[in-house]
């Protein structure tokens, strides 16, 4: 099996999304707040865990498309239930959320200990260099993935476990808050509008793999044939 790392609609839409964020001083590098890493990288594991669901019966077509990865049927099958055991050991994912496993993760990788709240006080604002926050979301993109194709029942699931209506007073907090940290909010692209939007998974479900099957399309007919077939 080969693997072609930041390859596929992962790399078009990973840079695409970093580009729109990234913070490009007159001095010194470009960077990514690491709570702009943070979400991306959120959005990622739960892009992949999406369209790992919606095309776990074209295995390698959608690998190949998506990530980059390709080889024989068996090498990719056995890849995501590598990657997938690697997960359940560590998981319950019965009861998880999407952000909770991105959170877990990134807490581990930097050894903190804290809750959510103190992990994002203390890091969220620190620098993080564009090739390490994409190399990250590739991860959490392969990890999404590698749940949808082994396990495509619990993304919905999971999906409404996340995505729950939040009362409108709490909403009006929070927007009544936003002018008090408004360095934290234009840092990490905070912008919440009056009423909150929910979309249902499968409008979520229709809108991103719209974008893919649009990109495999237009980049490799061959691999969008065998994918919509």
């Amino acid at each position: 099996m080969q693997q072609e790392q930041l390859s596929g609609f992962f790399k078009v839409i990973a840079r695409a999304r970093i580009e729109k964020q990234l913070t490009k001083p007159f001095l010194g590098k470009p960077f990514l707040r690491f709570g702009q890493c943070y979400f991306l990288c959120t959005y990622f594991f739960r892009l992949g865990a999406i369209l790992g669901a919606k095309h776990n019966d074209r295995l390698e077509a959608f690998s190949h498309a998506f990530l980059g990865i390709h080889g024989e049927s068996s090498a990719v099958d056995q890849f995501y239930s590598d990657a997938n055991k690697k997960i359940i050991q560590k998981f319950d994912l019965s009861s998880i959320k999407f952000h909770d496993y991105v959170s877990a993760v990134l807490k581990k990788r930097v050894g903190f200990s804290g809750d959510d709240y103190q992990f994002s006080a203390k890091y969220f604002m620190t620098k993080t260099p564009p090739d390490t926050s994409i190399e990250l979301m590739w991860q959490f993109a392969v990890d999404g993935a590698s749940i949808g194709v082994k396990n495509p029942e619990l993304i919905p699931i999971w999906y409404n476990r996340t995505n729950i209506q939040t009362p409108q007073a709490e909403w009006d907090l929070a927007r009544s808050m936003g002018p008090d940290i408004p360095h934290l909010a234009n840092s990490i692209g905070i912008d919440i509008p009056p009423e909150e939007d929910v979309m249902s998974y499968e409008e979520v479900e229709e809108a991103e793999n719209g974008l893919f099957m649009a990109y495999c399309q237009e980049c490799c007919p061959d691999l969008h044939f065998i994918i919509n077939s």
